[in-house]
C-alpha cells in the first residue's frame, strides 16, 4: 500500500485508524523514519526492531549480521529476514511513515529486494510525500500494489463540516466551512491550524483576515498558532525545533533544565519536559510519537521548518546555533557521536565536527560507518587541514580502506605539509621528536600501501624493515597520529609478509604473516589477525597443500567467530579465507560448496569494494558457473564486478587475473573476435619474455590458453613452460600442476603424445595425493582423452590407476564412468566407447590422411589451419590409441571406419 501526498494530508493517521479498525487481525510494525535513517545499517536495524515489535523473536539473525563490524550485504541480510517473513503462518504488517526522508539508492535497491521476494503473508504499507523509486510502474501494472493519493485524501465540505464540529470543537455554518475549505484546498493540517486559530475568536473575523496568497497560508497559520499558545509552549515549540527527535531527558539538557511553565499551571509528578510533550500531543501540535511508549517524538516536518524558521527570527541566529551545540553535546555524552556531528553540522561548526570525528573515528570504523563518515571528513573546509592532522589521517586510512587510493594520497601529502618534511625522512637517521618520528612512521605505512603495487617487492621490503627499526626505538604507548606505536606493529608484519609473497619468497611471507597474527591477537586487531590467517591458508594453497589449507582457512573463520571478535564471521576481512575455500572445493570438483564459499565472500568484501577478495571470489563464481555449462553467465559475473565497481583495479596482477580469463571467455562464447583477442594480448605487453611469479602466474596460463586459441602454440607452449619451472622452482606446486596439464594439451594439439602423456603423467603424480579433479576437467576432450590413453598405460597395480578412474568418472557421465571402472582389468584397457568415436571433421581428416596428403595439403584442402589440422591429427591418434598415421589407418581399417585396402 502506497499513501503518497503532500504533507498534511492525514497520511499518518489514516493507517494509524485503517489498521486499529483491521477486519482481520495482523501483527503490525511501524517505523518513523527521519533524516538520520539514510544510512541502510541504521536503516535496515529500526526496520527489524519495528518487525519484532509485531512480532517477538522475528529477524534475529537478520538483526545479529547487521551488528557485526562488516555486515554482510543488505540483499543478504533481507533474504535471510524474507526466509523467516515466509516460515510464518500469521500475516504481518509493517509501515513506514516518512519515506519521502530516504534518499540513499543503496536502502532504496534493497528495499526493492525486499519488494519483489516478499512472501504473501507480508505486506508493506508507505507513507510518503513523494513517489519511492521502488519500481512503481512495474508494481502498478502487475497489480501489486494499491495507491491512496492526494486527491483520495482531501477533505469535501462534509468532512470539513464534522472534522471542525467534532475535532476541533467549533460551531460553523456552511458558508463559513465552505470558505475554509477552499482556502485550504481540504488541507487536513491547515484546517487542523485554523481551527486551533479559531478557538474563542469571531469566526467572521478570522474567516475575513484568513484570506491572502495560497503560499503564505502556512506561516500565517503558524503564527497564529504560535501567538495564541502560552509563552512557555511557545519558547519550548520555537527552541526544541533544532532537534530531528525529542525526548524529555534531551529537551532538559537542551533548554538547560529551565523550569517550564505547563498550560493552565497544572502540577504532575512526572518530568515538566515529559509533561510538557505530553500537552503538545494531546493538544495536536503536530508532534508525532516515535515509539509505543512516548519516550521519543518528532515535529511534524514542515511544521518544524516553519519553527525554525520562526526561531531565528524571535531568537537570532547565534541562540540557534547555540542549541545545537548543546544537542550535539548531549548526544556525544549518549555515546550517538553521528547524532552529534549532525547537529554541529547545522551551524555550521566545522570546529566542533573535526573535535568529534577525531575523538570517536574508531566506532565509525568499528561499525562499518565508514562511508558515512568520509562523507563528513571531506565536507569540512581545507582550512582545517592544516591545524588537525589527526583528521587528515583518519581521512587517508579510511580512504585506503575503501580503495579511494587518490584522496588517500592527498590526505598524506597534506599531513606532510603540516609537520614541513616527508614521510621519508624518518628513514634517513635525522634527530626528530618522538611525537613527530611516530606521525610520519603512521604516513610512511599508509603509503607503503598505496605504492606496493608499482614498487618492485624488494624496496617494498625494505623501506618496512627501516620502518619496523624505527618503530624499535619508540615505546608502544607513543601516540602516532590515529594509531599508537604498538597497534601500529602487526600492521607492519602484515605489510611485510605481504611483500615476501609478492617476491614469490612464500617461506618469509609464511614466517611474516605467522608474527603479524601472534601481535594483532596481543593488540586485539581482529581486521589483521584474519587478514594474516587467511594470507597463511593462502600460502599452503599455493604450496599445493589443500588440506592444509583448508584447515587454514577455517582455523581463520573459526577466529573470525571467536568471542570478542568484532565482526565475528561476518568482518568483511574474513571474506578472504571463504574466497581461499571456494578455491579448494573448486580444485575437488564439489560446485556446489564452491559456489557457497565465494558467494559469501563477495557479500562481505562488496560493501568497502575490498578487492583482494573481490578478484578471487568473482574469478572463482565465473569458473563455477563456466563448469556448470553456462559459459555467458560466468562472462557476465566478470562484466557486473567492473560495472558495479567502476573499473578494474589499481593492482597489475589482479587487472591480468581477470582480463586474461575474460578474454579467453569471451572469445570461447563468440563475443570478442580472434583479432579484437589478438590486439588485447599485444596492449598487455604480456609475451613470451614475461616473467612469471606467485602474483601472475595462474593469469599467465590463462595468457597461454590464449595463445593457444589464437593458433600460436609455439608462444604458448614457450609460456607454460616458464610457468612450469618458476613454479618449480619456488615450490609453488598448485601452479606447477596447472601449467603441466595445459602443456599436456599443447603438446598433444602438435601432435606430440608421448611428450604430452609423460608431462600430464607427472601432473597426475603431483595432484594424487591432495586429490586435485578440476585441473584435470576444465582443458576439456584432449586431456580426458589423454587421461584415458594414459589409465590404459597403467598396470592393474599401480596406485595412480585408482586415482585415474576418480577423475575419468568425474569428467564424464556417472554412468559411463562407472562401465570404465568396472571394465578395467589387468592387462586390458578400459573401454572407452563415447571417446572413440570420431567427430565429423575427424572422419573426414582421416579419408585425407588414408589417401596419403600432409597436414599442410589437409590444411589447404579445408582452408583450415595447419595448428587445426594438428589438433584433429592428434586426436584422431588418441581415439584410436596410435602414435602414427600408419597405426592409425590399420586401426581404421579393422573398426570399419575406412574401407580395407
Amino acid at each position: 500500500l502506497l499513501v503518497s501526498a503532500p504533507p498534511g494530508f492525514g497520511k499518518t493517521t489514516l493507517v494509524a485508524a485503517w489498521l486499529q479498525g483491521h477486519p482481520q487481525p495482523a501483527d503490525c510494525g511501524w517505523l518513523s523514519l527521519d533524516e538520520s535513517d539514510n544510512q541502510p545499517g541504521t536503516f535496515w536495524r529500526y526496520l527489524i526492531a519495528a518487525l519484532q515489535h509485531a512480532r517477538l523473536g522475528l529477524g534475529e539473525t537478520a538483526q545479529a549480521m547487521l551488528a557485526s563490524s562488516q555486515p554482510p550485504s543488505l540483499e543478504t541480510v533481507a533474504t535471510v529476514l524474507i526466509n523467516e517473513l515466509a516460515g510464518s503462518p500469521a500475516s504481518l504488517i509493517l509501515v513506514m511513515d516518512d519515506y519521502h526522508v530516504i534518499r540513499s539508492k543503496e536502502i532504496h535497491a534493497s528495499l526493492n529486494f525486499l519488494l519483489d521476494h516478499l512472501p504473501h503473508n507480508a505486506h508493506l504499507v508507505l507513507l510518503s510525500r513523494e513517489d519511492p523509486p521502488l519500481g512503481l510502474a512495474r508494481r502498478r501494472a502487475r497489480q501489486q500494489m494499491v495507491e491512496v493519493r492526494a486527491g483520495d485524501l482531501r477533505f469535501r465540505s462534509d468532512e470539513t463540516g464534522r472534522f471542525l464540529q467534532t475535532v476541533m470543537g467549533l460551531a460553523l455554518d456552511p458558508q463559513q466551512v465552505g470558505v475554509l475549505e477552499e482556502r485550504t484546498e481540504g488541507w487536513i493540517a491547515g484546517l487542523q491550524m485554523a481551527g486551533l486559530s479559531l478557538q474563542g475568536r469571531d469566526p467572521q473575523a478570522f474567516l475575513k483576515s484568513f484570506a491572502g496568497v495560497d503560499h503564505y497560508i502556512a506561516d500565517y497559520l503558524v503564527e497564529e498558532v504560535l501567538q495564541r499558545q502560552p509563552r512557555g509552549v511557545r519558547e519550548f515549540l520555537l527552541k526544541t525545533s533544532v532537534l530531528e527527535v525529542l525526548s524529555a531527558p534531551l529537551c532538559a539538557a537542551l533548554l538547560e533544565n529551565a523550569s517550564l511553565e505547563l498550560p493552565g499551571g497544572e502540577e504532575t509528578l512526572e518530568s515538566p519536559y515529559t509533561a510538557m510533550l505530553g500537552y503538545l500531543e494531546r493538544a495536536n501540535l503536530f508532534l508525532v510519537p516515535l515509539d509505543n511508549s512516548r519516550e521519543w517524538y518528532r515535529y511534524h516536518h514542515l511544521f518544524a521548518q516553519l519553527l525554525r524558521q520562526r526561531l531565528v527570527q524571535v531568537y537570532g541566529a547565534a541562540e540557534k546555533a547555540a542549541l545545537h551545540r548543546r544537542a550535539s553535546d548531549w548526544f556525544e555524552a549518549q555515546h550517538e557521536p553521528g547524532r552529534a556531528i549532525r547537529q554541529a553540522r547545522q551551524v555550521p561548526d566545522y570546529g566542533r565536527v573535526v573535535e568529534l570525528i577525531e575523538a570517536h573515528a574508531g566506532i565509525f570504523f568499528l561499525n562499518s560507518e565508514i562511508l558515512q563518515f568520509l562523507e563528513w571528513v571531506n565536507e569540512v573546509p581545507a582550512e582545517h587541514y592544516s591545524a588537525h592532522p589527526m583528521l587528515c589521517m583518519v581521512g587517508a586510512w579510511a580512504s585506503l580502506a575503501t580503495n579511494r587510493f587518490t584522496e588517500a594520497a592527498q590526505w598524506l601529502e597534506r599531513i606532510e605539509t603540516h609537520l614541513g618534511r616527508k614521510a621519508e625522512s624518518v628513514l634517513g637517521g635525522e634527530k626528530l621528536p618522538p611525537a613527530v618520528r611516530a606521525a610520519l612512521i603512521e604516513v610512511l605505512l599508509v603509503r607503503v600501501r598505496l605504492n606496493e603495487e608499482v614498487l618492485p617487492a624488494g624496496q617494498t621490503r625494505q623501506q618496512l624493515l627501516q620502518i619496523r627499526q624505527v618503530m624499535h626505538d619508540l615505546p608502544g604507548g607513543q601516540t602516532c597520529l590515529f594509531n599508537t606505536i604498538a597497534l601500529l606493529g602487526p600492521v607492519v608484519a602484515f605489510n611485510l609478509g605481504l611483500s615476501c609473497e609478492m617476491a614469490g619468497d612464500l617461506q618469509a611471507a609464511g614466517q611474516a604473516f605467522g608474527e603479524a597474527a601472534v601481535f594483532a591477537r596481543q593488540m586485539h586487531n581482529s581486521h589483521v589477525l584474519l587478514l594474516a590467517l587467511a594470507h597463511l591458508a593462502n600460502a599452503q594453497a599455493a604450496n599445493g597443500n589443500l588440506q592444509a589449507a583448508r584447515q587454514a582457512y577455517e582455523d581463520a573463520l573459526a577466529e573470525s567467530g571467536a568471542p570478542g571478535t568484532p565482526g565475528g564471521a561476518n568482518s568483511p576481512f574474513a571474506a578472504l579465507a571463504h574466497a581461499g575455500l571456494g578455491l579448494l572445493y573448486y580444485e575437488w570438483n564439489d560446485l556446489a560448496a564452491a559456489e557457497a564459499s565465494y558467494q559469501a565472500a563477495l557479500n562481505l568484501a562488496r560493501p568497502w569494494q575490498n578487492w583482494e577478495s573481490l578478484v578471487p571470489a568473482t574469478l572463482g563464481l565465473s569458473l563455477v558457473q563456466r563448469a556448470s555449462g553456462d559459459a555467458t553467465l560466468a562472462l557476465s559475473t566478470l562484466d557486473e564486478l567492473v560495472k558495479s565497481s567502476g573499473g578494474w583495479p589499481p593492482a597489475p596482477a589482479l587487472v591480468l587475473s581477470l582480463e586474461a580469463y575474460r578474454t579467453v571467455l569471451q572469445v570461447e562464447t563468440g563475443s570478442r573476435t580472434r583479432a579484437a583477442a589478438a590486439a588485447w594480448l599485444h596492449s598487455s605487453g604480456i609475451s613470451v619474455d614475461t616473467q612469471p611469479d606467485l602474483a601472475n602466474g595462474m593469469a599467465l596460463l590463462d595468457v597461454a590458453r590464449l595463445m593457444l586459441l589464437l593458433e600460436r602454440p609455439d608462444q604458448a607452449l614457450s609460456l607454460a613452460e616458464k610457468v612450469r619451472h618458476s613454479a618449480d622452482s619456488s615450490g609453488r606446486q598448485r601452479a606447477a600442476i596447472h601449467a603441466r596439464v595445459l602443456l599436456a594439451k599443447i603438446e598433444a594439439a602438435g601432435g606430440n603424445l608421448d611428450r604430452a602423456l609423460s608431462v600430464l603423467e607427472e601432473a597426475v603424480r603431483l595432484g594424487q595425493a591432495e586429490g586435485y579433479l578440476r585441473v584435470f576437467l576444465d582443458e576439456g576432450e584432449t586431456i580426458h582423452r589423454l587421461l584415458g590413453a594414459l589409465h590404459s598405460k597403467l598396470g592393474q597395480g599401480d596406485e595412480l590407476a585408482v586415482y585415474l578412474r576418480r577423475i575419468m568418472m568425474a569428467a564424464f557421465e556417472p554412468s559411463a564412468a562407472s562401465e570404465q571402472a568396472a571394465e578395467s582389468t589387468a592387462g586390458q584397457p578400459a573401454r572407452r566407447d563415447h571417446l572413440d568415436q570420431l567427430s565429423e571433421r575427424e572422419n573426414e581428416i582421416l579419408r585425407l590422411v588414408a589417401q596419403g596428403l600432409t597436414n599442410q595439403a589437409i590444411a589447404d584442402r579445408l582452408v583450415i589451419s595447419l595448428t587445426t589440422v594438428k589438433t584433429h591429427v592428434g586426436n584422431i591418434f588418441l581415439k584410436l590409441g596410435v602414435k602414427n598415421r600408419t597405426q592409425a589407418i590399420a586401426r581404421a581399417e579393422s573398426r570399419g571406419l575406412l574401407p580395407r585396402r
